[in-house]
């Protein structure tokens, strides 16, 4: 569906909106759609609600998506959420979009960042000492190790 109401210059032009509403919840996403993530927009906030820093695709949580969308994610990448947020649901989600055609990557990249900023305390990269949100160390529940995704619940305190 080409995108007809918005003016030059009042973001990306030529193509569907983002779906995705309040609450902004992770969307459970079946394995053909990761495999052909040809439809996604619904993965997706609008073009509208997104700031004017995640549309230039700048920040921290920007800078997170363009490291996984560019470099990957190695394997001692862990993740701290915030409460509700079930990790594998969020991993299946982000990839979907990521690995799409559509939209376009501001598109794409900003509104990934502002759901990274939902649904994530922080994100660390232990092998580059990088880290995206809050910093703290990260511990997964009881000060256990986190789960096989390198998805934690919580912060250590």
């Amino acid at each position: 569906m080409p995108r007809s109401d918005k003016p030059p210059g009042n973001g990306p032009p030529d193509y569907a909106d983002g779906t995705l509403t309040e609450p902004y919840p992770v969307v459970g996403v079946d394995d053909l759609t990761l495999a052909f993530p040809a439809m996604i927009m619904h993965l997706l906030p609008s073009w509208a609600v997104l700031t004017d820093e995640q549309r230039a695709m700048k920040g921290d949580w920007a800078d997170f998506v363009e490291h996984w969308m560019f470099r990957g994610l190695p394997g001692d990448i862990l993740f701290a959420l915030k409460p509700g947020i079930d990790g594998e649901k969020m991993l299946r989600h982000m990839q979907a979009v990521l690995s799409s055609y559509q939209p376009k990557q501001e598109h794409k990249i900003g509104g990934l960042a502002f759901l990274c900023e939902r649904w994530f305390i922080a994100v660390k990269l232990p092998s580059e000492d990088k880290v995206w949100g809050e910093d703290f160390e990260v511990a997964g529940p009881g000060e256990g190790p986190p789960d096989e995704t390198g998805v934690v619940t919580e912060p250590a305190t």
